[in-house]
């Protein structure tokens, strides 16, 4: 928790803009690399701008985790997911692990607590990216590959307030602790011959529980109530949990003699097993989001979360020792100003407080 902590103010001293889209900036169309400072660390990111974006409309933002020892280019290869963004119209982030991994481990937790602060580094992202366009923030998703996955399952729990939506390959994980402090629709795609993360659980140190496990774990926390089994191929099955909170459905696509691959794609996995082209993950995956749009919602902070230490640090010392920081705020702002505050500059996991 301390290094979380830590990392929302690293990343909210390095910041200057709102996350609501004021139109001082731009990432041009089309696929770019992109700088960015976090926690004293240059690092970098691909961002991708559909040819249909016009700033006048917002566009939905889906950040892209890779898996280990790879690259965001090599997930791009994988997963086609460029041609999808074109396609249908919402911009990515493509993350870049520090030496091509992330910083993620059992039970989606950080592996290392004194390692690559990657929640700061993808707020870092977001606060670069909403900066330069106009997001629909209801609409910034996760998608992962392998530790990608685990990633996006750990941001899932870590900002929850921020990402509203997980598809993950080869890698589902339930967060425990689960932090997030609302219902978070889930897809997850899983071969039951996945030999890097068994479908059955057990494997690396870092794996632990069954894909089946994490998947209930998620629908439970969601409060899902029902249970559908669906085929989509002769080798392909679908179990949706809905019913959900806030229809925050958790949906599992099971290819059954699936390695460690991504579904539908044409990238050389080598011996990481079979994969299926009976379907293409990355447009299962959209159809998925697309049909569960996240309303908006209020939510002030209470004790416990996240959001509750950052603004009440903020209010006790932050404002003091960097009022440069709080412009607009004083020591008699409520917490509910703060709290407004932190979420507008991507400063901590926050919701809008309600009124």
């Amino acid at each position: 928790m301390r290094q979380l902590i830590v990392g929302f103010f690293a990343v909210f001293a390095q910041s200057s803009m709102p996350y609501a889209w004021q139109g001082t900036g731009s990432l041009p169309l089309g696929l770019s690399s992109v700088q960015v400072w976090q926690g004293g660390v240059q690092r970098r990111f691909l961002a991708y701008v559909p040819s249909s974006y016009r700033p006048q409309a917002n566009v939905p933002l889906w950040i892209l985790a890779h898996g280990s020892d790879d690259s965001p280019e090599i997930f791009l290869s994988m997963s086609n997911m460029q041609r999808m963004a074109e396609r249908h119209g919402f911009a990515f982030a493509g993350l870049e692990g520090i030496n091509g991994d992330f910083n993620v481990g059992r039970d989606a937790n950080a592996e290392n607590p004194y390692g690559p602060d990657d929640v700061g580094y993808t707020m870092a992202v977001m606060q670069q990216v909403t900066k330069n366009l106009n997001v629909d923030m209801q609409r910034i998703r996760c998608a992962g590959f392998s530790r990608g996955a685990r990633f996006c399952s750990r941001l899932a729990s870590e900002l929850s307030n921020f990402i509203t939506g997980v598809a993950v390959v080869s890698g589902v994980r339930y967060p425990m602790p689960n932090n997030a402090t609302r219902a978070m629709p889930l897809i997850a795609f899983h071969g039951t011959m996945d030999a890097v993360n068994p479908y059955k659980g057990q494997g690396p140190e870092y794996w632990g529980t069954s894909v089946d496990d994490a998947v209930q774990r998620w629908a439970t926390f969601n409060g899902c109530k029902t249970q559908h089994w669906k085929r989509l191929g002769s080798q392909v099955l679908e179990s949706r949990h809905s019913d959900c909170r806030d229809n925050a459905d958790v949906t599992l696509v099971l290819v059954t003699g699936g390695g460690h691959t991504w579904p539908g794609s044409m990238y050389n996995f080598g011996d990481l097993g079979y994969v299926t082209h009976e379907i293409a993950a990355e447009k299962v995956m959209h159809d998925f989001f697309v049909t569960r749009p996240v309303q908006p919602r209020c939510h002030t902070a209470v004790r416990g979360e996240s959001c509750y230490v950052a603004v009440t640090w903020a209010m006790k010392i932050g404002i003091e020792q960097h009022p440069a920081w709080y412009t607009g705020l004083s020591k008699d702002s409520t917490f509910e100003d703060f709290q407004a505050h932190m979420r507008k500059y991507i400063a901590a996991d926050c919701a809008e407080p309600c009124a």
